[in-house]
């Protein structure tokens, strides 16, 4: 379902991309013709017409089994095929004429036909069988049929499998069907009863669509229950129109039949001809036909080749449809008269004849079937007129009541057409009409006069109904006042009075069921029925009357019920998160147009896992999926299955569904497994199926046992308890659509989940229809389950018909919505579904007989697909947009038949009725003009503001604001002016005044704010104004200046809101705008302000009004327009005509004509009623259906005439719904606009709306500008230059004054300069003679300071006493230059600058030592000492010249310097001397180790092991290589030899090696002591080092500081 929306457009051709898998499976290489038999034998049905009992495609038609090409090595193309699942597929051929033959041949596609037969007929429908064949073995077979003779050939497939050639689809196909022998027979005239005109080739005058050709008057199908297309019908025109069928040659008849699709003719002719080019009459007609289905017989037989039906005249409008077409769905032709019905099971149910009814007739009488034949009633659409048992409960008039039967023979059955019957009724048709009512009421008898509604009228409670009906009397009473104004007393009484409404539970109607009520109109109003919920229901019918009347329901009799039992809406809350409050209103609104069945699916995830996730490298885990309720459930990773971002308690969604229940509304909770499971992955990520990557993560295992208690224990927490459980008694639903994995598990998974619910936890179960597509032999259980046909590829509703499910209507292809995502509808098409939408209808053609109890109704789905990475702005308001009229329409179709006005007559009462009372999910603000709050902030009442509407919505608050001077001041933060409306909604206008303060941040600033949203003159993030909604951040292309009074206005519509800035437009949020994005804004209005992060500034002006539009002065008004087009399509409602583009209803377009297509260029002229000085034009493409006709390229004409015209502008437009404006250069004269198309999305031109804006007038009088201040100050002026007063005064001033005199001069002698000029000049002027004691100060002493400075040496001072005296050094230097300078200024300067010299500090910090210890250290060598001893002494180095040359640095900083760099000098250590380490390893290495035991060797090497590691270590000191060189020397002295080496040894070696082995008193080593003292160079040990460097240091010290007491 979701998963089939998100691979649209790939599923849209799946069964193109299978048949081509099966077609390139197929290997055989079939030689296309037999040349031997070729010459023998003629194919008698080469290119002979043919027909099929179906046809899978429009590609794979039946004609191509006679054509002669099998190209089964080419595109495969040429054959026919029967739609998938069809039982019995046959296919025909028509010879033209009786011929004589012996064989046939059959060239098979797939080689899965397990049994066949073929047959033989002359008149096509009366067949005989002349060959049984059993498995195709072979694809081609030729069968030797004997000698035969026959007009019409019939291959019939009895079974077939639906794999075959390792493909499986499950249709039959034929390449080819040959038909050899010797010829014709000698032509005879047609026999009696025979359509001689069946299948023969066919022509007319024009059609409406390639749907609606002329053959399909020809081909024997009338299919006026089912899908209605084959017919022919004519292009939409008043002309004339024929259609003609030609016999192939010169045939007698005497009589046809006219199947008519409307009877909308009344003048029209049957002709003939033999040349197609003369024509006679032999039948003519000036009425319109009685019946649909029209015989006409001749007077005497007559012979020709081609027939006409030529319709002279017909009507737009008949049978209620309005459509200037005529259309035909079959045209039959006999010879030897009409011939009487036929036989087969199929032409008895079609041909049933039900006696006519007598108002005595208390049951219907069963049609008579012929012998060997038997027949049982299907149903009514009017069950309560006759129920099941076909008992006839009376109505209150003569009704229509449409019925079907089944026939059936052995095990062939068949279902009758609708037959539709009078039952006579009780009551005459007099007196009032009936009222107008959504649903329409299904029976009604008027009377005469009217029942009136008073103050005193009571809503009265039978005595005995009052326990059940006080909670809906209550609800009908609040409802009641809020339509009329009126409040109404509710008692319990069984004696009402005249104008009461009385209701009671009784049962007197039983056949009425649950929903049924009876109500008698008179004096007083009387209510009867079976169930608390159908009084309510009438109460519904009783509010819309008083809506649309005010105070009267006329008088008469109500007879009221639903055709179906299911009148559903399911809703996506899964994915996007939608309020409980939302929910409240959607109910309300179901019921006021008595829709009863609320599907709330629960739980859902982000649809595209692979292509947004897996297929990028994310994680699908990471993807948005939510679980609504309230759940126990915690997976082991912690990860609740409660949704975090809005879920509902178990409490309140239990009350919700009890609250519903009393609106007659069944809420029916949805949680949808094994698909779409991701929310209970998330929580329990074990439970994924097979490897839980991609659409994996989204599966539950469904073999595994723990996922199967884990989701009944899922169910057990919601079901549990019975009527007190969170989902009390309702239906539950079990999700179960959209599993990918395997087929059997699929099955097996669903069967015990559906048992589970219906027979353990005894509840009414729910489905998503899948078992077509997951197809396969584990059953699945169908008694008493209710099933969502979705999708007829994944449910095939006859197969799950038959199979036993309960249907519900889903039908995707009609009924569903996901907002915006241009796969499935944005917006039902109402008008078609009103005209053409039946229930038991579906998409594939499958119709289910009329009153079947199986057929339960129908529901239309709104899915919220587009969110997480999809996310497109859609919120709740959107969706009430869409779900209002959806309800609307489907009410009409499945309470009723529809039938009792036009489409255009039920949008009529629609908009009168429009919302439920005590709802507004629109938030629409009452209001007595089209504005609806005015504050100019100048009527202040303590802290509350005068709203100047006349609505009195006076504010109600003021939090950490005021108000003055006209204006509301915002501080931020808590800050705001609270109102008594919350929010209004599309359509609407905000404007005002704001000035930002100077010092407010780039943080959120709040303007306005309610529960639904906030507008922000500072959006977070981007700093523009913007607002926010439902998660949704927005920003326009606009940032709010600092200290400027700004005149801002939002205009609110659906999908888009706009921003204008001091009247002109500035940016919009919409889908075509620069967030790409819907942008419908419910404007929040219960504080200018916020309580958290307001606005700080000022605002001033605040208007709201309940109309999306801004005023301007310029703009020509469309009323005095008008316009003509050279193109444009014919009036389709709401597109086609150019005066669309002049109506200022943005949803209705021009657009040029479809067919016969115009092309490009196009143009409409626009007469502007009037001479004006043109400056502007905008056009505002489409804005809904599509992008069909949005204009590219344009150009632009201007006439005063309309005949010549001058082109003024021309360019290209962006291919998107946004508005484009075409501003001139210069104002144009014009009185008319040629807007010419020039290229356009489709070929095609269309616009929702032109305007035209013209110059704007100044018609102000210049005021006279007073001259006389400015003329004092000049004359001033001239005066102070004449006494010399501008001796010493600073030159900067005396430049600026003989400049401001200058202008001053030259604006008074200027007649043009404004009162704005004069002022300024002369505040110029003024200001600079006040700057006349500007004087320039002595600068003497200030230059002997400098002089100063400068001579002293900076080395004396500290550096710090020294950056200060050159900081002021410089600024007094910088004075002295200024010629501008005046005394105040010099006098500061010389004060400081003598303030630094005083404060210089002599530098007396002693670092000579550490100079000194510094110089001796640079004189070593590092590469004669140990790399990290030199490092450690390298850093102390690098601090102490750090401290040498920083001339701060105190006393303390260089005494620790040096004893740190000391210490550092003093932990040197020379590199030791390794040589005669290495020459005892070299001796070692050259023993010969063989004649020494193991053991001693072992120690050796030990001890040559460790020599060799400190000869490597570059870090060794000489303590480490003495000991090497001890340890070494004594592990050679100790080697033992073998003993054979001993035996044969001299003693030589115990000689040699006697120095190097312990001595006989026990100390070791060589007795030698001067081996263990340090060597030349060598360091001594750390200990003693340490010792000494203590010593050092604390020497040092001492020292330091006695030289600094010398000093």
């Amino acid at each position: 379902m979701r998963g089939l929306k998100k691979k649209k457009i790939i599923n849209l051709s799946l069964a193109t991309m299978l048949t081509f898998t099966m077609l390139i499976s197929n290997v055989s290489a079939y030689v296309n013709t037999n040349d031997e038999k070729a010459s023998e034998k003629v194919n008698l049905a080469l290119n002979k017409a043919a027909f099929a009992s179906s046809e899978e495609t429009n590609t794979f038609t039946a004609k191509k089994v006679t054509d002669g090409i099998v190209d089964r090595e080419g595109s495969k193309s040429s054959r026919w095929a029967c739609e998938r699942y069809e039982n019995g597929p046959w296919v025909a051929i028509d010879l033209g004429q009786k011929q004589s033959f012996d064989e046939v041949n059959i060239t098979w596609e797939r080689r899965n036909v397990n049994s066949y037969k073929i047959e033989i007929s002359d008149d096509s429908e009366n067949w005989t069988s002349i060959y049984v064949g059993g498995g195709a073995t072979d694809f081609v077979e030729a069968v030797n049929v004997g000698n035969q003779e026959a007009r019409y050939i019939r291959v019939v497939i009895d079974d077939y499998s639906a794999t075959a050639e390792n493909v499986t689809w499950e249709t039959v196909s034929i390449y080819e069907i040959e038909v050899y022998g010797e010829g014709t027979i000698v032509d005879q005239d047609p026999e009696p009863g025979v359509n001689i005109a069946l299948n023969k080739t066919a022509s007319a005058s024009s059609i409406e669509t390639n749907d609606f050709t002329g053959n399909k008057a020809f081909d024997g199908v009338v299919d006026r229950t089912t899908t209605k297309k084959s017919r022919w019908a004519s292009a939409v025109s008043s002309d004339p129109q024929w259609l003609k069928v030609d016999l192939g040659k010169a045939t007698k008849f005497d009589s046809f039949v006219i199947e008519w699709e409307r009877r909308n003719s009344n003048n029209y002719r049957i002709q003939v001809s033999d040349d197609d080019s003369t024509w006679t009459d032999v039948y003519a007609a000036n009425k319109y036909p009685a019946n649909f289905r029209e015989n006409i017989e001749l007077s005497e037989a007559v012979k020709a080749r081609y027939i006409r039906l030529y319709i002279d005249e017909h009507i737009a409008n008949s049978e209620g449809v309005n459509w200037n077409t005529v259309s035909v769905y079959e045209l039959e032709v006999y010879n030897g008269g009409i011939p009487e019905a036929p036989k087969t099971v199929s032409e008895v149910a079609n041909n049933l004849v039900v006696q006519e009814l007598t108002s005595e007739d208390t049951v219907l009488t069963m049609p008579s079937v012929p012998e060997g034949f038997e027949i049982s009633f299907v149903g009514a659409d009017y069950e309560e007129v006759i129920d099941y048992e076909m008992n006839i409960h009376k109505p209150l008039v003569d009704t229509n009541v449409e019925v079907n039967f089944e026939v059936r023979k052995g095990k062939e059955k068949a279902t009758s057409p609708v037959i539709e019957i009078t039952v006579p009724g009780a009551h005459n048709v007099e007196g009032n009409k009936k009222p107008t009512v959504i649903p329409e009421l299904r029976e009604w008898a008027g009377k005469s006069g009217n029942f009136t509604i008073s103050n005193t009228s009571r809503i009265v409670i039978n005595e005995e109904s009052e326990a059940k009906l006080r909670e809906t009397a209550e609800v009908f009473a609040k409802d009641y006042e809020d339509i009329t104004g009126k409040e109404i007393e509710v008692v319990v009484s069984n004696s009402p009075k005249s104008g009461d409404f009385y209701i009671a539970l009784n049962s007197n109607y039983p056949e009425l069921r649950e929903e049924g009520y009876y109500m008698n109109v008179d004096d007083f109003v009387s209510i009867e029925a079976n169930t608390e919920q159908a009084i309510f229901l009438a109460s519904r019918t009783i509010l819309q009357i008083l809506k649309q009347n005010e105070d009267f329901i006329p008088k008469g009799l109500v007879r009221d019920y639903p055709q179906y039992d299911i009148r559903g809406f399911m809703l996506d809350v899964g994915r996007k998160p939608i309020s409980l409050d939302y929910l409240y209103e959607v109910v309300k609104t179901m019921s006021w147009y008595k829709m009863n069945d609320f599907q709330v699916h629960l739980n859902d995830n982000y649809i595209w896992l692979e292509r947004d996730y897996s297929n990028i490298g994310e994680d699908a885990m990471n993807a948005y999926a939510a679980f609504r309720l309230e759940s126990n459930d915690v997976g082991e990773n912690g990860v609740s299955l409660t949704a975090q971002d809005l879920y509902y308690t178990k409490a309140e969604f239990g009350e919700f569904i009890d609250n519903s229940k009393v609106y007659g509304v069944n809420i029916v909770p949805e949680f949808d497994t094994p698909g779409h499971a991701l929310a209970f992955v998330k929580a329990h990520p074990e439970y994924a199926y097979r490897d839980g990557q991609g659409e994996n993560a989204a599966m539950l295992d469904v073999t595994n046992p723990e996922v199967i208690d884990y989701i009944k224990g899922i169910y057990d927490e919601y079901l549990d308890g019975g009527d007190d459980s969170v989902f009390r008694n309702a239906t539950f639903h079990i999700g179960s659509d959209e599993f990918y994995g395997d087929s059997e598990e699929y099955r097996a998974y669903l069967d015990e989940m559906l048992k589970y619910v219906r027979d353990e936890k005894g509840r009414t179960t729910r489905v998503w229809g899948s078992l077509t597509h997951k197809s396969g032999s584990t059953p699945v259980t169908s008694e008493n389950i209710e099933m969502n046909i979705w999708n007829c590829g994944w449910a095939n509703p006859q197969a799950m018909y038959n199979q036993g499910y309960d249907l519900i209507n889903t039908d995707d292809a009609y009924l569903y919505i996901v907002p915006g995502a241009n796969y499935y509808m944005n917006y039902l098409n109402s008008q078609w579904l009103y005209n053409n939408w039946e229930v038991n209808k579906f998409s594939n053609g499958v119709v289910i007989p009329q009153g079947a109890k199986q057929m339960r109704g129908g529901m239309f789905a709104l899915w919220n697909d587009m969110i997480d990475k999809s996310a497109n702005g859609i919120v709740e308001y959107d969706l009430f947009d869409r779900t209002l009229p959806a309800i609307q329409v489907l009410a009409e179709k499945m309470w009723g038949e529809a039938d009792d006005k036009t489409y255009n007559e039920f949008k009529e009462v629609v908009n009168e009725v429009s919302l439920a009372p005590n709802t507004n999910p629109k938030y629409e603000v009452e209001s007595k003009t089209e504005k609806v709050i005015e504050y100019d902030f100048n009527n202040v009442n303590g802290n509350l503001v005068e709203d100047k509407s006349g609505n009195e919505y006076d504010s109600v608050g003021l939090n950490n604001s005021s108000i003055e001077e006209g204006t509301l001041n915002l501080n931020g933060e808590n800050s705001y002016l609270k109102t008594p409306v919350k929010n209004i909604g599309p359509n609407y206008s905000i404007s005002f005044s704001v000035n930002r303060s100077t010092d407010s941040d780039e943080s959120e600033q709040i303007l306005f704010e309610s529960p639904q949203g906030s507008f922000k003159a500072v959006q977070s993030e981007t700093g523009k104004v913007g607002f926010s909604r439902e998660g949704y951040n927005y920003s326009f292309n606009y940032t709010l200046p600092k200290g400027e009074w700004v005149d801002i206005t939002i205009i609110g519509k659906i999908n888009k809101t706009e921003l204008y800035v001091n009247g002109e437009y500035v940016d919009e949020i919409s889908k075509s705008g620069s967030e790409g994005k819907f942008g419908t804004f419910v404007f929040p209005l219960e504080t200018v302000g916020s309580e958290t992060n307001a606005f700080k500034g000022q605002v001033d002006n605040l208007i709201i009004a309940n109309v999306a539009t801004i005023y301007d002065e310029t703009l020509i008004p469309q009323s005095q327009m008008t316009i003509t087009a050279t193109s444009e399509h014919p009036n389709v409602g709401t597109e086609g005509l150019a005066s669309f583009a002049l109506d200022g209803d943005e949803g209705t377009i021009w657009h040029t004509k479809y067919s016969p297509k115009d092309e490009l260029p196009q143009s409409v002229t626009i007469n502007l009623g009037n001479t004006y000085k043109v400056d502007r034009f905008t056009y505002l493409p489409r804005q809904a259906g599509g992008t069909n006709g949005i204009i590219t390229k344009y150009a632009i004409y201007t006439s005063i005439d309309g005949e010549e015209f001058t082109k003024v502008s021309e360019g290209n437009f962006e291919n998107n719904i946004k508005l484009k404006t075409i501003k001139f250069d210069t104002p144009i004269e014009a009185n008319y606009i040629k807007f010419e198309a020039l290229q356009g999305v489709g070929g095609f031109a269309a616009a929702a709306e032109f305007n035209v804006y013209k110059e704007k007038e100044n018609n102000e009088e210049k005021p006279e500008v007073n001259k006389t201040a400015l003329k004092f100050a000049i004359d001033y002026a001239l005066e102070i230059i004449e006494n010399g007063d501008l001796e010493d005064v600073v030159p900067a001033v005396v430049r600026e004054f003989n400049e401001a005199l200058n202008e001053a001069k030259k604006v008074y002698e200027n007649n043009e300069a404004t009162a704005v000029e004069v002022d300024a000049t002369f505040k110029r002027l003024t200001n600079a003679i006040h700057m006349l004691e500007f004087k320039q100060g002595n600068k003497e002493a200030l230059k002997n300071l400098i002089d100063s400075a400068e001579a002293l040496d900076e080395k004396v001072y500290t550096n710090e006493s020294w950056i200060k005296l050159v900081e002021e050094l410089e600024k007094a230097k910088s004075v002295y230059n200024d010629e501008n300078a005046m005394q105040d200024e010099v006098d500061k300067a010389a004060e400081s600058l003598k303030a630094a010299i005083d404060n210089l500090v002599i530098n007396n910090v002693n670092k000579e030592e550490l100079q000194s210890l510094v110089d001796k250290i640079s004189s070593l060598n590092k590469d004669e000492y140990i790399e990290s001893t030199w490092n450690a002494l390298e850093s102390k180095v690098n601090i102490a010249v750090g401290i040498l040359n920083n001339s701060d640095a105190t006393q303390a900083e260089v005494d620790k310097a040096y004893n740190d760099l000391l210490v550092s000098y003093l932990g040197l250590r020379l590199k030791p001397d390794k040589s005669k380490l290495e020459d005892l390893v070299n001796k070692v290495k050259e023993i010969d180790l063989s004649k020494y035991t193991k053991e001693s060797v072992n120690n050796l090497n030990l001890a040559l092991a460790t020599a060799s590691e400190t000869l490597a270590n570059d870090e060794a000191t000489q303590k480490d290589i003495d000991k090497a060189i001890s340890e070494l020397e004594i592990a050679k002295a100790n080697l033992v030899a073998n003993s054979n080496e001993s035996n044969n040894s001299n003693g030589s070696n115990n000689s040699n090696d006697n120095t190097n082995k312990p001595n006989s008193n026990g100390d070791k080593g060589n007795s030698n002591l001067t081996n263990s003292l340090p060597k030349t160079g060598a360091v001594v040990s750390s200990a003693i080092i340490i010792i000494l460097a203590v010593v050092v240091v604390g020497v040092g010290v001492v020292m330091m500081k006695k030289k600094k007491t010398d000093k």
